[in-house]
């Protein structure tokens, strides 16, 4: 009975001062989905980057007066190999080819000979090998005479982790900031709402209710307005999400 009638009191409230309690809601949507959408966005690309990391690649460069017999060699080595899922033969002009196609065909790129692009073996690797193997097979493969140099985009992944740990802990920061920010949204409206109420709260006080009675319905407020926003919020994030995922697996 007694929280019953304190819902009823703060329903009462918040129908009395609607635009006081709409306001809070919607500021606190706005620091909830920005939060979300930094969350989202953060492990969204950390799974990308774990899902590339175990499809790790590598690049052979050959060198240029390599003779086909040393490219077949090497090749049959790289097919030989157990870790090995698929092997690619790119020639000079295939490379200048799929540049043009990635950076425009702008007369000054044209301009560049198919010598200026090396060829190279698109090596696929199997999932999950070690650090330590892919090391080791790079500098096995270096050891030919076709090989110019071997790509293993160890630097890349590491740049990804750095950044991401910098995106973790930007979040985290976010994250207390938008609690700091949600109390004090929350407080002020509290403060403005026993304002409004002042002298009802002290009819109340002089008929003998307790503390309790005349805090309740202003507590319900609170959790009210920080219930109402995280729904929003979530309801809005899945609605990007949803408009958006087609695009998103397609670029994946």
């Amino acid at each position: 009975m007694e929280l019953r009638n304190a819902l009823s009191r703060a329903i009462r409230g918040m129908t009395e001062d609607l635009r006081l309690h709409a306001l809070t809601v919607l500021s606190l949507v706005i620091a909830f989905l920005c939060l979300g959408a930094a969350v989202l966005g953060v492990e969204n690309l950390a799974r990308m980057g774990a899902r590339w990391n175990q499809a790790r690649n590598l690049t052979v460069y050959l060198r240029d007066n390599s003779s086909a017999d040393d490219i077949a060699q090497l090749r049959l080595l790289l097919e030989t190999l157990p870790e090995v899922e698929s092997i690619k033969l790119v020639s000079a002009q295939e490379a200048q080819a799929d540049f043009l196609e990635h950076v425009g065909h702008d007369l000054a790129w044209k301009a560049l000979p198919a010598s200026t692009f090396p060829a190279s073996f698109e090596v696929e690797l199997k999932h999950n090998i070690p650090e330590t193997r892919l090391t080791h097979l790079a500098s096995r493969i270096s050891r030919f005479s076709a090989t110019e140099d071997v790509e293993t985009y160890r630097d890349w992944f590491g740049q990804r982790e750095m950044v991401m740990r910098v995106g973790r802990t930007a979040t985290g920061l976010l994250a207390a900031l938008v609690a700091v920010c949600a109390i004090a949204v929350i407080g002020h409206a509290i403060r403005l709402s026993v304002n409004s109420r002042r002298d009802e709260i002290q009819v109340l006080r002089l008929c003998g209710a307790t503390n309790h009675y005349v805090h309740s319905p202003f507590l319900i407020e609170g959790a009210f307005h920080g219930l109402a926003a995280c729904a929003l919020s979530l309801l809005l994030l899945l609605v990007c999400f949803l408009s958006i995922k087609t695009h998103i697996n397609d670029t994946v």
